[in-house]
């Protein structure tokens, strides 16, 4: 187990996961405009919309798996829009789960309107133990879900076993970068917690360690922190717009955007320090 990995039993539930996506997940969605995840700039003078920089970030993901055709499992599909577009562009079928149930059944929803329900499906399922065969996908993605699990080694592991020989893993979230006060540390930690997070970040450094304790081969672990950087003030434009118009605004949501003003006094800190947090894309394979 990598240094930082921990199962404690008081990080949230899949359950308890699961009914914070079935509340915000429709609202979440129209935030990050399509799809629950990170957008992808090549660099400063980049002025794509949130919109395009997610689908930029799909398409990466999905040319990060090098698959044409195929099966492919997308773990925490939140509401669809990614396992869709990488069908779309691998031609491969697509199998996503998610411990939320309202998230599954938009995703179904929106399949059947593309077109694809014949390729692309979605079941609730827990990725800490995924309810599909041994050797049974040719790739798996994991769109910013690893952080959401409180042990990544187990999820690793069922990656590695649901995995056929030669296949491809690629996944992404954040890292622990900076070391900071106590009370900064709570401060960095509650936002973390707010977005119901399943485990501490942990430094870029113990991932290869962790990736090849499951039985797969590591290719790379890229730093795009400054890639990504721009999504932060995207969204939160969008959820203060949506806090004052919106009479459905979610209670969860309101809490995020409170634990994201309670940081705000250590601010300097936390930039001296580099950052609370980094963003990394990991890809793997499972040696054949």
């Amino acid at each position: 187990m990598a240094s930082g990995e921990t199962t404690s039993t008081a990080f949230p539930s899949p359950g308890e996961i699961g009914h914070f996506y079935d509340r915000t997940g429709r609202h979440l969605t129209r935030f990050f405009g399509g799809a629950m995840h990170y957008g992808y700039w090549t660099g400063p003078d980049d002025d794509s919309s949130l919109e395009e920089a997610s689908e930029r970030f799909t398409d990466l993901m999905a040319e990060k798996l090098g698959v044409a055709g195929g099966r492919i499992l997308d773990l925490g599909c939140g509401t669809g829009e990614p396992a869709i577009r990488v069908a779309r562009t691998t031609g491969a079928e697509v199998i996503g789960i998610s411990v939320s149930a309202e998230d599954v059944r938009t995703a179904t929803a929106r399949a059947a309107a593309a077109g694809l329900a014949e390729r692309v499906r979605f079941e609730v399922a827990d990725a800490m133990a995924p309810p599909f065969p041994t050797d049974s996908f040719d790739a798996v993605l994991a769109l910013e879900s690893m952080g959401h699990m409180p042990d990544r080694a187990r999820v690793l592991a069922e990656i590695a076993r649901v995995l056929r020989p030669g296949g491809r893993l690629a996944f992404c979230e954040a890292f622990r970068k900076a070391t900071l006060s106590p009370e900064a540390e709570r401060a960095a930690r509650a936002v973390f917690d707010a977005w119901m997070g399943g485990s501490p970040l942990i430094p870029i450094e113990d991932y290869p360690p962790l990736v090849r304790g499951a039985g797969l081969e590591l290719d790379e672990v890229v730093d795009v922190s400054v890639n990504i950087q721009k999504t932060q003030a995207h969204l939160m434009e969008r959820m203060r717009a949506g806090l004052d118009e919106d009479p459905e605004f979610p209670p969860d949501l309101a809490r995020v955007m409170q634990a994201q003003r309670d940081v705000l006094p250590f601010r300097d800190e936390i930039v001296a320090q580099g950052g609370y947090g980094g963003y990394l894309v990991v890809t793997a394979h499972l040696p054949a």
